[in-house]
C-alpha cells in the first residue's frame, strides 16, 4: 500500500531542505557582506514589493490575494503605478482602503474569506509562498481545524543572519558563549536560531529543549530534528545536540551560566521571557552568581517586571520581535527608550495601523496589517492583521540599526487576540469553543460564565480562569484539565504548547465575574492591562 500523500510530500520537502542545508553550513556570511545585503533590499523594498506581488500572487491564480484582488478591481499594474506613485506604505494603504486585508483566522484556516459577494474557503497552505526553494514545512494533522506547519526557510534564515551580525555586534553577544532554551521541532525558534548563528561564525555551545527530545509529539518532527544535525555534522559543522530541561529545572540553566560567569565568560541564554525569569529565580535560590548574563528574549513582552527580576541577578535582556510565518519582523535597539523598543526591519516587511476598538478587552489599540517584501518568506502576507498592536515612533537612538537606516521604531507592543505565557500562545479563536461550549456543557453555567484573564505578577504572566459563582461548586482541578485537553485536542503544536503549560501550571481557577469590556462584552480572552505587565 502507497503511503499517504501527505508522508511523501513531507518526506520531498525534508530532503529538499537537507540537500541545501550543507552548502548553507559551509559558507559564513561576512559582516560587510552582509550590512551591504541589507542595505540593498532597504534601497529597493518598492522594486521587492512588486516581484512577489507579481510572482507569489498574480502568477498564482490559486491565490487568496490574486481573488481579493481581483474582487477589489485591483491588477498588476495598478498596484505597480501606487508604489511608484505613493511609496510602498501608500500603496498599501490604498490597498487597504479597497478592501485587500486579510485577517489572521483568514491566514490561519479559522474561517473563509468573505469581502462582499467574494467568499473562499481557506487553509494555512493557502497562503505559502510558492516562491521559496529550500524550505521544510510538515503539515500537522489535527482533530480540531486545520493543523500548523512547521516553517523554516534556509534563504529566509540566510537573510535573518544578517540581523544577528548588526545586532550581535551592537549588543556585545557574538564571543560570548551561547545557548538555546527552546522546544525542539514541532517549535521552530530553537532551530532557526542555531542555524542562524552557525551562517555568521558564532555558533552555540548548547540546547535545552523544553519538549522531550526523545518523544516528539510527532515522528515527522523526531526525524526531522535528528536528520538536521546529522546532515549538519557530515558537513563539518557541529550544532548543539537537544537536551530535555523542564521548565521545572530551570536550575540547570541557571548552573551553566554561573560556569560561564566563574570562567570570566558571562553567557548568552535565547529564550522565552517566562522562562528567562525563572532561570534567574532559580540562580538566586540557589545562590549561584550570573551577573552579567544576557538574555535574548522572546515570545511574549518583555516588561518592567521581568525586567526587574532580571536586574536583582545582575542579567540584562533584549528582545526582537518576531512571528513564525514570516521570521524577523523587528529587531532590538541597542539604544532602548522603552524596554521592548525595536527596529521595524523595513527591508522585509512593511506595516500598517489601523484603530481597531472592541476587538478585545484590550480596548482600542493601533492593530498591525503587516506585508512581506521578499520571496524568502515562507507565508506571503499582504495588509495581513496579525492581532498586534504597538506604538510607533522615529527617532535618533545613535545605534548601528538607524546608521543602516533602519529608522522606525516600535515599542509597547502587545496582543489583542493572543493569550501568550511561557513562550506558548493560542489564538483567541481557539478559545472560545472551550470557554463557551466544552465548559459549560461540562461543569454548568452558560457561555459568558467562564473567561481567560492574562496578566503578570512578580515578572511572571499570569493566566487566570475565571469561573463566575453562578457555576456552582466545581472541582478546579477538573476544569483546568478539560481545559488543557481541549487546547491539546489540536494539532502537534497544540499539544506541546497544553502540556508546557500543563507542566508549569500556569492557569489558575478563580471564583469571580468574567470581565466586561467598555460596551459590556464578555470575551474569551481578557488582556489585564492594569497590571504590572502593561506598566510604563
Amino acid at each position: 500500500m502507497a503511503p499517504p500523500a501527505s508522508i511523501l510530500h513531507d518526506v520531498r520537502m525534508t530532503a529538499r531542505f537537507l540537500r541545501g542545508l550543507g552548502p548553507f553550513l559551509r559558507g559564513t556570511i561576512d559582516p560587510s557582506d552582509g550590512h551591504a545585503r541589507l542595505a540593498r533590499q532597504l534601497r529597493d523594498r518598492g522594486t521587492s514589493l512588486l516581484q512577489v506581488v507579481r510572482d507569489a500572487i498574480y502568477a498564482e491564480p490559486s491565490s487568496p490575494y490574486f481573488a481579493l484582488l481581483r474582487h477589489a478591481g485591483v491588477e498588476y499594474g495598478d498596484v505597480a503605478r501606487l508604489v511608484a506613485t505613493e511609496g510602498v506604505e501608500g500603496a498599501l494603504g490604498r490597498l487597504h482602503a479597497a478592501g485587500v486585508h486579510v485577517t489572521l483566522d483568514e491566514v490561519k484556516g479559522r474561517r473563509p474569506l468573505r469581502r462582499g459577494s467574494l467568499e473562499i474557503a481557506t487553509s494555512p497552505a493557502s497562503f505559502d509562498n510558492p516562491l521559496p526553494s529550500r524550505s521544510f514545512a510538515a503539515q500537522t494533522g489535527g482533530s480540531r481545524g486545520p493543523g500548523r506547519r512547521l516553517l523554516i526557510d534556509l534563504d529566509l534564515i540566510a537573510h535573518e543572519a544578517c540581523y544577528e551580525q548588526v545586532s550581535g555586534a551592537a549588543l556585545t553577544l557574538l564571543d560570548r558563549p551561547k545557548a538555546v532554551w527552546r522546544p525542539v521541532p514541532p517549535g521552530t525558534a530553537g532551530l532557526k536560531t542555531v542555524l542562524r548563528f552557525a551562517k555568521i561564525g558564532a555558533p552555540f555551545a548548547r540546547w535545552f529543549s523544553q519538549s522531550p527530545v526523545r518523544s516528539a509529539v510527532e515522528w515527522r518532527h523526531l526525524l526531522f530534528t535528528s536528520a538536521a544535525g546529522a546532515t549538519a555534522r557530515w558537513h563539518g559543522c557541529r550544532l548543539p545536540t537537544p537536551e530535555h530541561v523542564p521548565v521545572g529545572r530551570a536550575d540547570v540553566v541557571a548552573a551553566w551560566l554561573a560556569a560561564c560567569r566563574a570562567a570570566n565568560t558571562p553567557g548568552l541564554v535565547d529564550t522565552n521571557a517566562a522562562s528567562a525569569v525563572r532561570v534567574c529565580l532559580a540562580a538566586e535560590a540557589a545562590g549561584l552568581a550570573i551577573d552579567g548574563s544576557l538574555f535574548r528574549v522572546g515570545g511574549e513582552p518583555y516588561s518592567p517586571g521581568k525586567a526587574a527580576v532580571l536586574a536583582r541577578t545582575g542579567c540584562r535582556a533584549f528582545t526582537h520581535y518576531s512571528m513564525s510565518e514570516v521570521g524577523r519582523i523587528a529587531n532590538a535597539c541597542a539604544c532602548p527608550a522603552a524596554l521592548d523598543e525595536v527596529h521595524l526591519a523595513l527591508d522585509k516587511v512593511a506595516i500598517l495601523q489601523r484603530p481597531l476598538a472592541a476587538a478585545s478587552a484590550a480596548g482600542a489599540v493601533q492593530a498591525i496589517f503587516l506585508t512581506t517584501l521578499i520571496r524568502s518568506t515562507p507565508t506571503v502576507m499582504l495588509n495581513v492583521e496579525v492581532g498586534d498592536y504597538a506604538t510607533t515612533t522615529s527617532r535618533e537612538c545613535g545605534c548601528p540599526w538607524q546608521a543602516l537606516g533602519f529608522t522606525q521604531h516600535l515599542q509597547d507592543i502587545g496582543s489583542y487576540e493572543k493569550l501568550t505565557a511561557e513562550g506558548m500562545h493560542f489564538l483567541g479563536s481557539d478559545l472560545v469553543d472551550l470557554l463557551e461550549g466544552v465548559l459549560p456543557a461540562a461543569f454548568g453555567g452558560g457561555p459568558t460564565d467562564y473567561q481567560l484573564i492574562e496578566g503578570e505578577s512578580d515578572g511572571m504572566v499570569t493566566v487566570t480562569l475565571a469561573v463566575s459563582p453562578r457555576v456552582g461548586a466545581v472541582d478546579e482541578t477538573r476544569v483546568v484539565d478539560r481545559l488543557l485537553d481541549g487546547l491539546a485536542r489540536g494539532d502537534a503544536a497544540g499539544r506541546m504548547m497544553a502540556a508546557r503549560w500543563r507542566e508549569a501550571r500556569t492557569i489558575r481557577v478563580a471564583r469571580v465575574e468574567p470581565r466586561a469590556t467598555r460596551a459590556g462584552k464578555v470575551l474569551a480572552l481578557h488582556v489585564d492591562r492594569t497590571t504590572e505587565r502593561h506598566a510604563s
